[in-house]
């Protein structure tokens, strides 16, 4: 079903995965990893940074040589090519302040949604619609970064072709239990905690201050 409508100002894909990020299992997960995701220019530039920060490593390295083989094409069609480092640039910038035919280079594509499902580390399926989908129904992008305990929620987008990414809400949402709060880690976790702190009013208690003289105390 239709999430809330996703404003469409050439940021919509950033924007319909940050509203993806507030269902609550979604929301959820991330945090379980130390992320929060609250605004669009927020995941832009995280996504950015992680490409960076994973540049070397084998799945990166992959979407680097798939985007290099798309400008090849786009240069042999007279166009004008990008560095991989351009790209990246271009697309931390916010769209909406774009004037001109240029606009178009700042919406996010195939190379950016990979980059963000790797980022989320969550799949994101896609419900494609509109006049060019050549008979296209779904698809779904790979976002198995790393491995976790939990189950992992999938991200839901519509693609109108070539316009507009929309965030989509299942019609009934699962809500996994995530490992860190399963009843197992709940209970070692409150039980290390109770060490700790015995260990720590032991030592307290061991000696108290009297008239300026220390005296056991039991």
């Amino acid at each position: 079903v239709l999430d809330r409508r996703t404003r469409g100002d050439g940021n919509c894909c950033s924007r319909a995965l940050v509203q993806q990020c507030q269902r609550p299992p979604v929301k959820l997960f991330l945090q379980s990893r130390g992320i929060t995701i609250v605004g669009f220019m927020q995941l832009k530039e995280e996504v950015a940074q992680f490409i960076v920060d994973n540049r070397n490593t084998e799945k990166v390295l992959n979407l680097r040589r798939n985007f290099e083989y798309s400008q090849m094409t786009i240069q042999a069609e007279g166009l004008e090519r990008r560095s991989w480092r351009q790209y990246w640039s271009d697309m931390k910038q916010d769209a909406g302040e774009v004037v001109g035919p240029q606009w178009l280079l700042y919406w996010a594509d195939d190379i950016w949604l990979q980059a963000a499902a790797y980022y989320l580390n969550m799949n994101i399926h896609i419900i494609w619609a509109g006049a060019a989908t050549d008979g296209r129904i779904v698809s779904d992008v790979d976002g198995d970064w790393s491995p976790v305990d939990e189950e992992k929620p999938t991200l839901y987008l519509g693609y109108i072709v070539d316009a507009h990414y929309q965030s989509l809400l299942p019609q009934a949402e699962h809500h996994p239990t995530p490992a860190y709060l399963q009843r197992e880690a709940i209970d070692n976790a409150l039980a290390a905690a109770m060490q700790g702190l015995d260990a720590e009013l032991k030592q307290q208690s061991s000696q108290v201050s009297f008239n300026g003289k220390n005296v056991e105390h039991k």
